[in-house]
Parts: C-alpha cells; structure tokens; sequence
C-alpha cells in the first residue's frame, strides 16, 4: 500500500501528488483498505486472509488480525473509529476491537463469499453483502442477523449506506443498483444502465445522488429524486473497481483496472 499526499496546486484544477510512505507486510494482493475517522489509522485487509493496522504518523504495522480461514474481501472501521468490521470469503464477518487487537465477535449467516461491508452512521448496524445473492442487515449490540434482503439475481458487490442510514445502495453481478430501506427491510426501487457487473457504489455527502463504478469501464451518477441515471463518465479503459465522492460532493474519484 502506499500513502500520497498533496503537494501543491498548479495550472488552476491540476494537483501534484506524490508518494510520502510505501506499507509493506502483507504476503498477497490487498483487497481493501480504510483510514480511520480521526485519520490517525489505516485497516487493510489480504487475500493472506488476515488484517492490519497501520499507524499513519509512523508509518508501521501496528497489529496483524488473524482469524479469517479465506481471503479478506473488505474493511471498515466504525464511526468511533473503535471497531472494525472485515468481510470475508469464508462466508463470515468479524468485529475486531481497535485497543484490544482482537477479534471480539464472528457474524455468521451468509451462505457464500461475503464481498462488501459497511458501517451506518451512527455505528448501531452493520451491513454485508454476499455471492449468496443477499444483503444481511447486523445489529452491532447483539451480534444477531436482523434482516436478510433479497432482490439481486446473482452476487451482491458493493454496499454502502445513507449519510442518515435510512437507506442502503448495493451493486451486483447482475449490472443492477437496488435501493433498499432499512426501516421497511425492502428494496424501494432498481437503478438500471450499466452494461456489465457494478463492482462500486457510493452515495454523496447529502445522500441525493449515487456514484457506480461498473465493468462496462464507465461510471454512472444517480439521481435518487428522480431515480435514474444523469449523467454517464467515460474514460477508463478497463473495469472500475473503486469509486468514492469527495467530501465537497461537487468531485468523485475512480480507480481502474487501467
């Protein structure tokens, strides 16, 4: 993994980057990887099946999590920045404790791989997706399943919730985006328009718009009030597996097979 910085602002809209630390201890691919709200961390997770915990000021490996049986697909930290949650393809999720450095509970339920997990808001729910072609919606306090949604055709991606955590966007095999209402447990609409597999979504800072990066090479922005697409980028000449809005919602970032 590396670390980059800005490092001035040149010709108006271009920015100069540059590498400022190179995280070196993982044995395979790194599948995911997240900063910590305070920004003070970074979690990754490996296809080595295991986690890690960088310190950012140092820059070192400050703990090594052991305990997925399969490849690491996805990490988060939650809101307090005292937990993390990683899904994996051993069909399990695991809390971890950040002071501790130890897992502190396994999510089981899933019947396949899980490839994408994501904290709400305020840090009381958790929520997987999964080549079992389902959403699994975790209460954080008692560890239990509290809602299984079903409604993709095939592998569940990506998943990300609302700014409020009302709702949840997911990406799947199936070149869908479905919409999905934590309060009502159902998918309250379909975002149709990708031509192959949406591998990324993210909503933006205000929750009204949706970004998908899919593996058809383009992107697409989403317009939840008027629920559907509006606006196509294209660019990239390979599959976009990332994509993310910047804070000021006004930019996004991608990253592609390219």
């Amino acid at each position: 993994m590396a670390e980059c910085e800005q490092q001035k602002q040149e010709k108006g809209l271009e920015t100069m980057w540059h590498c400022i630390a190179t995280l070196n201890g993982h044995t395979s691919s790194v599948r995911s990887v997240a900063f910590s709200p305070d920004s003070k961390h970074v979690i990754s997770g490996s296809v080595d099946k295991t986690l890690k915990l960088w310190s950012v000021n140092q820059p070192q490996c400050m703990a090594t999590l052991d305990g997925h049986t399969d490849r690491v697909n996805s990490v988060g930290f939650s809101p307090d920045g005292q937990h993390v949650v990683s899904g994996s393809s051993d069909k399990t999720l695991k809390l971890w404790s950040v002071r501790q450095q130890q897992c502190v509970a396994t999510l089981k339920g899933h019947a396949s791989h899980v490839y994408s997990v994501a904290f709400s808001p305020d840090g009381q729910n958790i929520v997987s997706g999964s080549c079992d072609y389902s959403l699994k919606r975790w209460t954080v306090s008692s560890q239990m399943c509290s809602a299984t949604l079903k409604k993709h055709e095939t592998f569940v991606l990506s998943v990300a919730f609302s700014s409020n955590g009302e709702l949840v966007i997911s990406g799947s095999l199936d070149k869908s985006l479905r919409v999905w209402s934590m309060g009502e447990q159902r998918c309250v609409f379909t975002l149709k328009g990708h031509t192959d597999s949406v591998k990324s979504v993210a909503f933006s800072p205000d929750s009204q718009f949706v970004i998908s990066g899919s593996d058809d090479k383009s992107l697409k922005i989403w317009s939840l009030g008027q629920r559907q697409c509006i606006a196509t980028l294209n660019g990239h000449t390979d599959k976009v597996n990332a994509v993310a809005f910047l804070p000021d919602g006004k930019r996004v970032v991608s990253g592609s097979g390219d």
